[in-house]
C-alpha cells in the first residue's frame, strides 16, 4: 500500500501576502504564461436545517469570473447562478447559469461542515454582463487565466434538499 502523506496545508491556514505576488515565471519568448489561482475551502458555520429538523448533506460549488465594469464594485449583487442539476436551462430567479468549475466532496448531515479541500483554477469564465441568457449553463465557454481581475462566485447547495438547489448565498 502507499503511505499516507500528510497535506501541507492540514491543520493550518497559510498566510498569503499578496505584494509578494508577481507574474509566474515566463519560458521561451513564444511560450504564454501559466496562471493559477488556489483556493482553500475550509468550512461553513451554522448552515440552515431542512423542514422537519433535518440535517442539510451540504457541498459547494466554486468558480472564477473576469471581473470588469459595474462588478468591481465589491458591494454589487453577483447576477450569475450555479446551475448543479442536469437539465437546468438558465429559467428562474437568476438569468445567467453556469455549470460550476468545481465541486467539492458532500459533507452528509451537519450544519458545520468541515471540508478542508483545495480547489485549482487555470480558467476563467467571461464577465457575467457577457454572459447570454440564452446559453444553456453546459454552453459557456472559458478562457484561461491571464492575469486579469477575478471574482470567486462560492455557493452552498443542500444535495439531500432537492437537485441543486442552493442553500445559501454566493461570496466573493
Amino acid at each position: 500500500g502507499r503511505a499516507m502523506v500528510p497535506h501541507p496545508l492540514d491543520g493550518a491556514i497559510p498566510k498569503l501576502n499578496l505584494s509578494d505576488m508577481a507574474s509566474p515565471p515566463g519560458g521561451a519568448p513564444h511560450e504564454k504564461k501559466q496562471w493559477r489561482v488556489y483556493v482553500q475551502l475550509i468550512e461553513a458555520r451554522d448552515l440552515p436545517q431542512r423542514a422537519g429538523d433535518m440535517l442539510p448533506s451540504a457541498f459547494t460549488c466554486a468558480s472564477l469570473f473576469r471581473l470588469s465594469g459595474a462588478l468591481l464594485d465589491p458591494s454589487a449583487a453577483f447576477p450569475v447562478e450555479h446551475s448543479t442539476a442536469a437539465g437546468e436551462d438558465g429559467q428562474g430567479v437568476f438569468i445567467r447559469k453556469v455549470v460550476p468549475q468545481q465541486r467539492s466532496k458532500i459533507f452528509h448531515r451537519g450544519t458545520s461542515p468541515t471540508w478542508n479541500q483545495a480547489f485549482v483554477f487555470a480558467d476563467v469564465y467571461p464577465d457575467p454582463a457577457h454572459l447570454s441568457p440564452d446559453l444553456r449553463p453546459d454552453e459557456v465557454g472559458r478562457a484561461p487565466l491571464d492575469g486579469q481581475q477575478v471574482a470567486l462566485l462560492l455557493s452552498v447547495h443542500d444535495s439531500a434538499a432537492s437537485a441543486g438547489g442552493a442553500r445559501a448565498g454566493g461570496g466573493r
